[in-house]
C-alpha cells in the first residue's frame, strides 16, 4: 500500500495519523470515509493538479493534513476515479462506520506488507 511506503508526508503511518486527526477534530460520526479518506483517493491520488490545501471546502481538515494531501503523489491509471457508474449512481450512499474504520486500520497495521523491489530479467 502507498501509505506503508512512506509516499505521503514521508510517513509509514499516514493512515493512522489521518485517522487520529479525524478523531481529534471531533467530526460528525461515521464521516471519516466520505469526508477524509475519499479526499485522499479521489482528490489527491487521482488528480494531476495538486490538491489545493487552501480550498475553502476543506477548512474542516487540519492544516497539516491539507498540506500532506497537497503533496500526495498522482497515481495515474484510473483506479481512483469516480467515473464508474456505481460510484456516480450511489454517490453519498456508501458509509463505513467509524467502528469499522477503526478495525480496518488496526488490522492493516498488523498485516503490513513487505515490499521488495525486483528487476525484470
Amino acid at each position: 500500500m502507498v501509505y506503508f511506503s512512506g509516499y505521503i508526508s514521508n510517513s509509514r503511518d499516514f493512515m493512522l495519523h489521518l485517522w487520529q486527526q479525524y478523531q481529534r477534530a471531533q467530526q460528525p460520526a461515521d464521516t471519516f470515509y466520505a469526508e477524509w479518506l475519499s479526499l485522499l483517493f479521489f482528490d489527491a491520488f487521482a488528480n494531476k493538479q495538486a490538491f489545493n490545501d487552501n480550498d475553502s471546502r476543506y477548512t474542516y481538515l487540519p492544516a497539516a493534513i491539507r498540506h500532506s494531501l497537497a503533496f500526495a503523489p498522482y497515481l495515474n491509471g484510473g483506479l481512483f476515479s469516480r467515473a464508474h457508474p456505481l460510484d456516480t449512481a450511489h454517490d453519498g450512499e456508501f458509509v463505513i462506520s467509524d467502528r469499522e474504520m477503526d478495525t480496518i486500520i488496526r488490522q492493516s497495521r498488523q498485516a503490513r506488507p513487505t515490499l521488495h523491489a525486483s528487476s525484470a530479467s
